[in-house]
């Protein structure tokens, strides 16, 4: 099998746990696909305007759409999605127009369940529905079509797959933790990688699976006081 690497590196930034402001998606890859998942999704309802589902929820795809582009998308390991003291799939905040992703489940949903998750947040943005899926799950019909419109499209930057690793040291460490030269750096590379490539050829058995980016950062553990962490996050596709 052929595997072309194509390596970004994305940021480099010592932070909380979000990556910097590049648009709603914040400048990282789970809130790239996130956003690109609601866009498509904006196009079927389009096609649709006027409908009955759409009547009676108010909800039409110039509506939707303003909705993606006025939130402010972050994500952080499950770890740091916590709401009222469980992991949840994410944490919208309808009133500062924000969702924070859990990249943690992201990494394990199908691209199914992801458009899902995506309908639901940003109804919720919009002031539509709130904890449970009651509304979205109205939506179901266009979900699916959006779906497979997507799965049509394989030149879409979506239906990834990540592989995840997490190098962790102190604040003491005099190199950058991030650095190719730091110990086990390559190691946790190549694994990230492998996790990526498996992941890919898990939904995809007939397709040729590619690497296409990397992302790495340095987060500042909330938990672990005086730690930090080399996040790395390869995508496949």
């Amino acid at each position: 099998m052929r595997v072309l690497i194509t390596i970004f590196f994305l940021s480099l930034i010592l932070t909380k746990g979000y990556c910097g402001d590049d648009g709603g998606s914040g400048g990282d890859v789970y809130g790239k696909e996130f956003e690109l998942l609601g866009r498509e999704f904006s196009k079927v309802i389009k096609e649709f305007d006027g409908s009955a589902i759409l009547r009676k929820w108010e909800v039409d795809a110039d509506l939707f759409l303003a909705a993606i582009e006025a939130t402010l998308l972050r994500s952080d390991e499950g770890e740091n999605v916590v709401l009222k003291g469980k992991e949840v799939d994410a944490i919208k905040n309808p009133e500062k127009k924000s969702i924070l992703i859990n990249r943690t489940r992201w990494r394990g949903m199908s691209l199914l369940k992801r458009m899902e998750m995506v309908v639901h947040e940003y109804l919720g943005i919009l002031g539509k529905e709130v904890n449970q899926y009651a509304v979205s799950n109205e939506f179901s019909d266009f979900i699916i079509l959006a779906y497979r419109k997507i799965k049509d499209h394989p030149l879409l930057e979506v239906d990834l797959h990540y592989g995840y690793r997490r190098l962790e040291t102190t604040f003491h460490a005099r190199n950058k933790i991030c650095d190719p030269s730091v110990p086990d750096f390559q190691m946790l590379l190549k694994e990230a990688e492998q996790e990526a490539i498996s992941r890919c050829q898990l939904y995809n058995e007939e397709a040729e699976c590619e690497l296409r980016m990397t992302e790495t950062r340095e987060v500042i553990s909330v938990k672990l006081i005086g730690y930090r962490y080399c996040e790395i996050t390869i995508i496949a596709k």
